[in-house]
């Protein structure tokens, strides 16, 4: 499917770089798969040390073990 896109070039510059990948198609498709794969997966998965890994603790005292 062809698809035109505006996308910040500083931004694509830094991506380009970080890949190494010089086939723009290729990067946005790359770019796409880790954001559906990063998406899909479930929220305790992304626990950091914020409000997440609270709500995380919370959960487990709330959770009967028996």
């Amino acid at each position: 499917m062809m698809t035109s896109l505006n996308v910040d070039t500083a931004l694509l510059q830094e991506a380009i770089e970080l890949q190494r990948e010089n086939s723009l198609e290729t990067l946005v498709e790359i770019a796409l798969r880790e954001y559906i794969q990063r998406r899909k997966q479930p929220q305790y998965l992304e626990l950091s040390f914020g409000e997440s890994l609270g709500v995380f603790l919370e959960n487990i005292k709330c959770t009967n073990w028996a």
